[in-house]
């Protein structure tokens, strides 16, 4: 049968907001709006890794 694979870790992240989601990557958004939800996305993403990394231990080279 076939095979599930989990999404990656920012795509899991991402997929809390379906609405900017949908907006930013659907073809048929105008580009200035899809920009700034592509943005927002990435923002809300970074936002959501930055505050895990005050949960996980931080190992220096």
């Amino acid at each position: 049968m076939g095979r599930t694979t989990r999404p990656a870790p920012h795509a899991a992240a991402m997929n809390h907001i379906p609405a900017l989601w949908t907006v930013a990557y659907d073809t048929r958004t105008r580009p200035l709006p899809r920009l700034l939800a592509r943005t927002a996305v990435r923002l809300a993403d970074f936002v959501r890794a930055l505050a895990l990394a005050d949960h996980q231990p931080f190992t220096s080279l």
